[in-house]
């Protein structure tokens, strides 16, 4: 035991910081998922709140407003989302004080509920709707308010039916679920009270995992992601989130697998607050992503908001990124934490959906070698002696509103502007930096980050 804590230390102090110049944001919204086209990778979703969420088609130049419901009048937050693999037109939505399920079968243009069984909680928190590898028509969701109950869509995500229910005195919520990318019959679930839920059957049954040769952390650890490696088959990293400052010894950290959930062990960054991971494929084998977690009402004795690092030799080192331009979203939210992270393979595009914003990182990796000719900008600026020009190949025949932000996310300059083909903007005295420009209306607009030089 004392030579696995000294390796799990380790594992963790072997880390070197390094700038965030290579993160780029494409929105200041806050982000909490992101659904990117499987058939087209300029097509990117995002999940904002209050049945708010946000559609580009062309890579995030342009973005347009579209709800799933009733704007502003729910607290809800759309935590949850996927898509159909074959037929894209279809996305299927859930979240946090979300009421059921809602489908759209027309890219999002209009949503329908197709689950609500009458509770007035029936929340879908972190990843727990999620297609089936096997089966495009097959959909999974975990809920996990009062009813901790799996379910099963075998129509495209239409209609669901339960498979099973997870006891309240095991856990009293389920936080995500996933599915074997291997294994048609494997589904795990990540759960409240440092639980990991397992099953063989396809859902119809689930027996608890054994954590560092326990069956639980901590009474407030919560699992919201877990994901498989595509390369390995039979291994499965989780993360675990803090939620009380009085149990943060002994708790959070990244886990691993080696036998398809079954037993896990703790690998890096122990007594620290995750929320979100990611793999990203790499020549020597698959680039672990992690991002920090904290509920911005507790103290921050609590390690996790603000952490952002990735390891490329299974979690023995690891390289943080700072600097990063957390900044404050369209709510103002200046809390550091990050969501979820989606990778592109065809562009090699890794996705970062923040409190903050939405971010992109080019990894440098593809699985692709021709992508074609790359999309024309439709906005393009350069810094003058009097502010900055910008160039406008999509111009407008309306008044539309252009605001510029910070790297820290806060609007230094806008305004109201007829666009043309060029135009200049009174943004004076810039500094050395990065930029945001935001051109448009409040249901449509467009983006581009730029750099003034020192």
């Amino acid at each position: 035991m004392l030579r696995y804590c000294l390796v799990v230390a380790l594992a963790s102090a072997l880390a070197h910081a390094v700038s965030a110049q290579t993160f780029t944001p494409l929105l200041r919204e806050l982000s909490h998922t992101v659904v990117l086209n499987p058939l087209d990778p300029n097509k990117v979703w995002i999940g904002n709140a209050e049945h708010q969420t946000y559609h580009t088609t062309d890579g995030g130049q342009s973005w347009a407003l579209v709800a799933t419901g009733e704007i502003g009048n729910s607290g809800n937050v759309i935590t949850s989302a996927t898509q159909h693999a074959v037929d894209t037109n279809i996305y299927i939505v859930g979240g946090w004080r979300f009421d059921g399920i809602r489908r759209s079968t027309n890219s999002g243009a209009s949503f329908t509920r197709v689950f609500a069984d009458g509770f007035t909680r029936s929340w879908f928190i972190s990843d727990a709707i999620v297609a089936s590898h096997q089966n495009p028509d097959v959909f999974y969701a975990a809920r996990g308010s009062d009813v901790n109950g799996v379910y099963r869509s075998t129509d495209k995500g239409e209609t669901w039916s339960l498979l099973t229910t997870i006891p309240r005195n095991t856990t009293t919520r389920i936080c995500t679920i996933t599915l074997s990318p291997h294994d048609p019959n494997l589904v795990l679930l990540g759960c409240l009270g440092g639980v990991i839920m397992r099953s063989t059957d396809g859902g119809m049954t689930f027996t608890q995992s054994t954590l560092g040769g326990s069956l639980t952390i901590k009474r407030d650890t919560e699992f919201p992601k877990i994901v498989h490696s595509l390369r390995s088959p039979g291994t499965v990293w989780a993360v675990a989130a803090i939620s009380s400052p009085e149990n943060v010894a002994g708790n959070g950290g990244l886990w691993k697998s080696v036998d398809d959930g079954a037993t896990w062990q703790l690998t890096a960054f122990p007594d620290t607050s995750l929320w979100a991971i990611e793999l990203v494929p790499r020549p020597e084998g698959e680039e672990v992503w992690v991002g920090g977690f904290r509920i911005e009402t507790q103290p921050t004795v609590i390690k996790g908001d603000g952490l952002l690092a990735s390891s490329r030799d299974g979690g023995r080192s690891w390289t943080q990124y700072t600097d990063f331009p957390w900044g404050r979203s369209n709510t103002d939210d200046t809390v550091k934490n990050a969501w979820i992270f989606r990778y592109q393979p065809t562009t090699g595009k890794l996705f970062l959906a923040m409190q903050t914003g939405l971010f992109v990182h080019e990894t440098g990796t593809t699985s692709v070698v021709d992508q074609g000719a790359p999309t024309q900008r439709t906005l393009r600026v350069r810094a003058t002696p009097t502010g900055i020009r910008v160039y406008n190949d999509a111009p407008s025949q309306l008044q539309e509103r252009w605001a510029v932000f910070n790297v820290e996310g806060r609007a230094i300059a806008e305004g109201d502007v007829v666009p043309i083909d060029v135009f200049d903007l009174n943004v004076r005295g810039l500094a050395g930096g990065g930029y945001l420009l935001k051109l448009g209306t409040q249901q449509r607009f467009r983006t581009t980050a730029f750099t003034v030089a020192p």
